[in-house]
């Protein structure tokens, strides 16, 4: 979804949505309402297209190489963490790898 958002430019209203309903996806018609998809024809399009599945599987099979369960995930220092943090969380584990 976020791919095809993006090539509408409605890539940051598209992440918002998308993370927002963390429990489940929403429907693809709630999706373009709510991340407000300028064509929803050229959306539907972009997500039955075979090019977009293809860089949905190979993103899966790279995170899967990398042992990524989830996003967001940040990997610090050959160190992966997974979730969001505030920018604390975030400078004490730098600060920790620095040292």
């Amino acid at each position: 979804m976020a791919h095809c958002a993006n090539q509408q430019n409605s890539f940051s209203i598209a992440h918002q949505v998308l993370f927002k309903s963390e429990e489940s996806l929403p429907s693809r018609e709630s999706f373009v309402y709510e991340a407000n998809i300028p064509n929803a024809d050229e959306f539907e399009s972009c997500m039955e297209n075979r090019s977009t599945n293809y860089l949905v599987e190979r993103d899966e099979i790279i995170a899967d190489s990398l042992h990524i369960r989830g996003v967001p995930y940040l990997i610090i220092n050959g160190k992966g963490f997974l979730g969001s943090m505030s920018y604390a969380q975030l400078e004490t584990i730098i600060r920790g790898e620095l040292k």
